[in-house]
């Protein structure tokens, strides 16, 4: 039999439940905007050159200029289907007082001021695995990491989501529009 302050508690915990389930599903698009993604030629073969508008929460800033990295993942499905993933990561270091942003195992670019580094986001290059992909269509999406994060951060990156959690919706470009 369930006592008044037993059905109390589960209505809490259910209502609880539900929230965070609603908070770790869906997008972000008010923090995290592809406003562009294409294939273009590079050095290397091929790189996918996005245009984006990131807005980092309170939290996220926070940790970042505690020096705690934050990485930002980049789902690229492309030719046939092949599914490739690249990262950023976005750093500080309080020895230097700089910023820095690496792409995947670049090397790390350094910036005096939070601002810039910023800045630096709204047009990157992300590497793309084959040539091929300058004659393909493909879609890209972008989520901050929550499991990079150091674990005393992951619990309350899980239980405040619309803090911490920065997912862009999918970007679908066509070959025919390159």
């Amino acid at each position: 039999m369930i006592e008044v302050g037993d059905s109390r508690q589960f209505v809490v915990l259910s209502a609880l439940g539900l929230a965070l389930l609603a908070g770790c599903a869906g997008s972000t698009s008010e923090r995290a905007e592809l406003i562009s993604a294409r294939p273009v030629a590079s050095a290397s073969g091929a790189d996918l050159e996005v245009v984006q508008q990131l807005r980092l929460s309170s939290p996220m800033l926070g940790a970042l200029d505690a020096g705690i990295p934050l990485q930002l993942v980049y789902r690229i499905v492309g030719c046939g289907g092949a599914t490739a993933e690249s990262r950023l990561e976005l750093s500080y270091s309080a020895l230097t007082h700089r910023y820095g942003l690496r792409a995947g195992s670049d090397e790390q670019r350094y910036f005096s001021r939070r601002s810039a580094l910023l800045a630096s986001l709204d047009r990157i290059r992300l590497p793309l695995a084959d040539r091929r992909a300058l004659a393909c269509d493909g879609k890209v999406q972008l989520q901050l990491d929550l499991a990079a994060l150091p674990l005393p951060l992951r619990l309350p990156a899980l239980l405040l989501p619309g803090e911490w959690r920065l997912t862009s919706l999918v970007y679908a470009w066509s070959a025919e529009s390159v």
